[in-house]
């Protein structure tokens, strides 16, 4: 009898320790509410347009972890684009996280400084350079008209 009390209490032990583990290790980036987010440091840009804010925060929700692994500020890689969101807390901009979007492999992934590496997909990932792209074309011709006026 005592054998089986000692060996249920094993397994009700383990049965609480896997599920504290799986409750506690959110496999989502964690990102600030967009509705929070009031500019968006990407690249050389800033951006403030809220439509701009979500969309960029809607392509980075779909990240999922793939490791705990991201001691360093950023990953060491030629070919990153950063990805600061602001927020404001007691009437001061902050900067609420440091992502990076870069190619691992054959991975897409965004480096969370500090925190973890996630996995996002090629088609996210090209959304996401695609719109910095195109965001600094546009800037760019607005400087250039107005230096040339």
């Amino acid at each position: 009898m005592k054998i089986l009390r000692k060996h249920f209490n094993v397994s009700i032990i383990i049965i609480v320790v896997a599920a504290s583990l799986l409750l506690g290790c959110s496999r989502n980036i964690t990102l600030p509410n967009v509705e929070d987010v009031i500019k968006i440091e990407m690249g050389t840009l800033t951006i403030t347009n809220a439509d701009d804010i979500e969309t960029i925060m809607s392509v980075l929700s779909t990240a999922n972890r793939i490791s705990r692994n991201a001691m360093n500020e950023q990953p060491f890689v030629q070919d990153l684009l950063n990805i600061y969101p602001y927020i404001m807390i007691n009437g001061e901009e902050v900067m609420c996280c440091r992502l990076y979007l870069f190619t691992n492999g054959d991975t897409e992934s965004i480096w969370n400084s500090y925190v973890g590496i996630y996995r996002i997909s090629q088609e996210n990932s090209d959304k996401l350079r695609q719109l910095y792209a195109e965001w600094n074309l546009f800037a760019r011709e607005s400087y250039f008209s107005k230096v040339f006026e």
